[in-house]
């Protein structure tokens, strides 16, 4: 019989100290790869955490910046305004208060959306207003 065949027939005998060698490299790619799938994860959450902090802070001075716009505008028609409890626009909510001051008024708006770490993100604006 020749080499070929008797190596195929019996197997080759393992050469001492190479035991295992292929496992031991998966298991390193294996700790490689899970490792980087690890900080991929972790990167892209925080990513995705700063951007909806970034859409919450953008909402709520648009919404800031619409009530106050409409307490402009309810001041302009009517000098009896006073505010609203609360007013629904877009997807969050705001209240404006409108008092008395010196030679114009004082509106002070409070402004929350629904936010994405706390169940609710608030903005204060005050802003003393004089029509002319």
């Amino acid at each position: 019989m020749s080499g070929f065949r008797r190596a195929i027939s019996h197997g080759s005998a393992p050469r001492p100290g190479r035991r295992g060698s292929g496992l031991m490299a998966i298991v390193a790619l294996m700790a490689i790869l899970g490792v980087t799938g690890a900080s991929l994860l972790f990167t892209a959450t925080a990513r995705y955490a700063q951007g909806a902090r970034l859409r919450d802070a953008m909402v709520l001075s648009h919404l800031s910046q619409g009530a106050l716009e409409r307490a402009r505008a309810q001041l302009r028609r009517s000098a009896t305004y006073r505010g609203e409890e609360r007013l629904v626009l877009g997807p969050g909510e705001a209240s404006i208060r409108v008092e008395t001051a010196r030679g114009g008024y004082r509106i002070e708006i409070a402004a929350a959306v629904p936010g994405f770490e706390k169940p609710r993100r608030e903005i204060r604006t005050v802003e003393t207003w004089s029509p002319r």
